[in-house]
Formats: C-alpha cells, structure tokens, sequence
C-alpha cells in the first residue's frame, strides 16, 4: 500500500511539474508575441509615411499610371486613407472567459497580486524597476486581468499554480496575438519595408496600387 502511495505521489507530482513547466512556456511565449505585436504595429506606425512617399515618387514617374489611380481615388472616398492595422480589440478574452474568471479565480488573483505588492509595493521597496512593475500589476488587477498577473509572478518567481481552464485561456490569446501578427506581416508597409533593393520595393508598390485600382 505505501509503495502505491508513493508511486501515486511521484505521478503526480510529475504531472505537477509538467503543467508548470507548460505554463512557464506559455506565458513566455505570450509575452514575446505581445512585444512581437507592439514592434511591428509601431515599425508600420513609423514607416507607413515613408511608404506612401514612395508610392506617390512612383506615380509621378508614371504619369499614365497615376491618372488611373487618382480617378479611382477620386471615385472611392473610402480608399483616401490606408488602413495597414486591425482594430485591436482591448477585451481578447470572450465574455464566457471573463464570466469564468470572475467566478473561479477572483480569489487566486487577490492572493496572486497580493503577493506581487510584497515584493514591489514603492513604499517598502525603492526600485523603479519594481516601480513599474507594481504599476502594471496594479492596472491589472483593477482590470480584472488574469494573465499578466500571471505573467508579473512568473517574472517575481512568485508561486502560481493555473488550472485546464486557465491554461486555455493563454493558448486562445496566443493564437489571436499570432493572428494579429501575422496581419501585419501581410501589410504593403510591412512587405515594402522588407524588399532588399528598389526593384522589390517597386514591385510591393505595384501591387498597392493594382490592389486600390481593381477595388
């Protein structure tokens, strides 16, 4: 009986391991994707008018091009700007989830956070590095948002434990921050900025300006 226990113990304790190591996993992956988001959507940010000089340099160098353009301009008010980003939808998480959150771990992330001020909290501690911390963790957690507070204990190596459905939540994140992402590569900007030489550049430009003329 006792060689049972134990061996059951080992199981699970083993199994412990492997979802904490799972979860480690995904909140780094979802803090890199979230940095990969922000520097690609303030890199189009930046470059978008340098693009749009390019491409009007280009149509003045072909006058027969540009009249067709500028008559589909004229005549599409809707094609006057581009738009190279998606809407970015502040609440990822579905209302389910949030509901789920609210009823299963309010107390997990009062602990979680709690456990975070210790460690951070300016008054007891003088470390703007742990300033900033404490200030994000706090915008969280009046947010009600569970995984960056989960993200802030991972980088405190504050213990945590995440649950099948807790779990689900950062895989569904991950694949809409993916998604997001992989938006912005698809962008004319994004494409133009990566062309190696001015031919590629002019082909990217090209396929702008076929793309608003057959609109």
């Amino acid at each position: 009986k006792n060689t049972n226990q134990k061996m059951y113990f080992m199981i699970y304790n083993k199994m412990k391991d492997i979802k904490k190591l799972e979860a480690n996993k995904l909140i780094k992956e979802l803090d890199y994707l979230k940095s990969e988001l922000q520097y690609k959507s303030e890199l189009i940010s930046e470059v978008d008018n340098h693009f749009i000089k390019d491409v009007n340099l280009f149509l003045d160098n072909n006058p027969n091009l540009k009249k067709v353009f500028d008559e589909k301009m004229i005549t599409d008010e809707t094609n006057t700007t581009i738009e190279y980003d998606i809407p970015i939808d502040n609440n990822i998480i579905s209302e389910d989830s949030i509901n789920l959150i609210n009823s299963i771990i309010d107390p997990k992330l009062k602990n979680l956070y709690r456990s975070i001020v210790k460690s951070t909290h300016p008054d007891k501690i003088k470390n703007n590095n742990l300033k900033e911390i404490y200030i994000e963790a706090t915008k969280a957690y009046e947010s009600g948002s569970f995984l960056p507070i989960i993200s802030i204990c991972d980088r405190l190596s504050i213990p945590y434990e995440i649950s099948d459905e807790e779990t689900e939540l950062f895989k569904s994140e991950i694949e809409k921050i993916k998604n997001r992402v992989s938006f912005l590569e698809t962008t004319f900007t994004f494409k133009w900025h990566l062309s190696k030489d001015e031919k590629e550049k002019n082909f990217v430009i090209l396929e702008y300006i076929r793309s608003q003329i057959v609109k």
